[in-house]
């Protein structure tokens, strides 16, 4: 257990992403030993960067080893195509094909141009984020879905939001 709690450790981000203009905090820990908490920071050679926040289902060991599929998933699925939907497309088929019923993975997931503060997003059974806007009003960020894996058809649905300075 002690080794599947590190290796989880290492594929989490070790440090917030430095883009000029834009900060970032995160922060890990989980009930078990092992658990299926995850979220990634991924830089894209445009400058952009893909932001995860997601949890797999269950506790303990199998909910680590579907977080660790569902990293090297998304990993590649980013290298692929960042979009969000078809990014999330792909991990949905994988996860799919890899457990029964009860294998699924909530997740939010999103492409940050920071040139324009355009957030592209899905949120697919997670709990929505919220924006916190600069004159203290919230936005909720998703529309209501299943998590990824969950059923055969998926129902999640694109969202964009634009991030001014003062926003959170």
């Amino acid at each position: 257990l002690q080794v599947a709690r590190q290796l989880q450790r290492d594929l989490l981000p070790g440090t917030a992403p430095a883009l000029p203009g834009w900060s970032f905090a995160h922060a890990w820990r989980t009930a078990n030993e092992v658990g299926g908490d995850y979220y990634a920071f991924l830089p894209l050679p445009d400058g952009r960067l893909a932001v995860a926040i997601g949890d797999a289902s269950g506790h303990g060991m199998a909910a680590g080893l579907l977080m660790a599929i569902a990293n090297a998933t998304l990993q590649t699925a980013v290298e692929i195509d960042p979009d969000p939907m078809r990014a999330t497309e792909l991990l949905h088929r994988v996860l799919l094909r890899t457990g029964d019923r009860r294998a699924f993975l909530t997740l939010f997931y999103g492409v940050l141009d920071p040139a324009s503060g355009t957030l592209d997003y899905v949120c697919a059974g997670h709990p929505f984020p919220f924006v916190r806007r600069a004159d203290g009003s919230l936005e909720e960020l998703g529309t209501g879905a299943l998590p990824l894996g969950m059923t055969a058809r998926t129902n999640h649905r694109p969202g964009r939001v634009v991030l001014a300075p003062g926003d959170a």
